[in-house]
């Protein structure tokens, strides 16, 4: 079953590099800094014409090794057990000094027995920025923006107030819709294979997940309307493309 509650887990990266993290009363700091030099080369690859999903999950292994390097690993996994057995999961809140480390996508953090941090049945991401200078994108938004919204509502599962969500997000964005420089493009039926073909058919730049998750998997529609679990790593390799810049749940 999914976590009902998500329990912060703060972590800190100065100007100079150096990464603490607190979760619940416990807290730790790296023994070194983060040096800009052995993170800088993902941008390098992410603003590539061409960026494949196994470059993407290299790359998110890699920051991964390097912001949860003993202590703050150990400290991690121990959250991680304390979070699982009280039922809860865990939000990532990442506040970050300088743009040094604002540029780095953080949104691909990764590990084997975990997936991507940032759309885990169990995980939450987010960051917070602060910085006197304005921020260099790793990658740019093209306009129109294009959002593809993935509605995943099998007939064996609870049925959500998906509508009122939608609504939401087209209220919010009215305005640039109305000017052409946002389109957003709707999928109420997402099987495998569909989002296969959109995949390859549409060049969409933000991905916004609606529906269900439950231990590790995304919960798409199978045979005959029915739900049809996938894992988490699975389903980003699914969604993933060389135009998206970013993807929500």
């Amino acid at each position: 079953m999914p976590p009902n509650t998500f329990e912060d887990c703060e972590i800190e990266v100065t100007a100079q590099g150096n990464v603490s993290a607190k979760w619940r009363e416990r807290s730790a700091k790296a023994l070194a800094p983060l040096d800009p030099k052995d993170l800088n080369w993902s941008l390098g690859l992410l603003q590539a014409s061409s960026v494949d999903r196994d470059t993407l999950r290299h790359i998110g292994e890699e920051l991964f090794a390097k912001i949860f390097s003993d202590p703050l690993g150990k400290m991690l996994w121990k959250a991680i057990g304390e979070a699982q057995a009280g039922g809860s999961g865990i939000h990532f809140r990442l506040a970050l000094e300088g743009a040094e480390w604002a540029r780095l996508p953080w949104e691909l953090l990764y590990h084997r027995d975990l997936g991507y941090l940032s759309i885990g049945e169990s995980f939450t991401l987010s960051r917070r920025v602060s910085t006197s200078r304005a921020v260099e994108p790793s990658r740019s938004f093209r306009l129109p923006i294009s959002i593809l919204v993935v509605v995943s509502q099998p007939q064996d599962r609870e049925q959500l107030d998906v509508d009122r969500e939608i609504e939401h997000i087209k209220s919010a964005l009215d305005i640039w819709i109305r000017q052409g420089l946002v389109q957003v493009e709707l999928e109420r039926k997402p099987t495998i294979e569909r989002l296969r073909e959109l995949a390859k058919s549409t060049p969409y730049q933000i991905f916004h997940y609606i529906g269900h998750g439950d231990a590790g998997r995304i919960i798409l529609v199978g045979d005959f309307g029915r739900e049809e679990g996938v894992e988490a790593a699975r389903f980003a390799d699914l969604v993933c493309t060389d135009s998206l810049v970013l993807a929500l749940k």
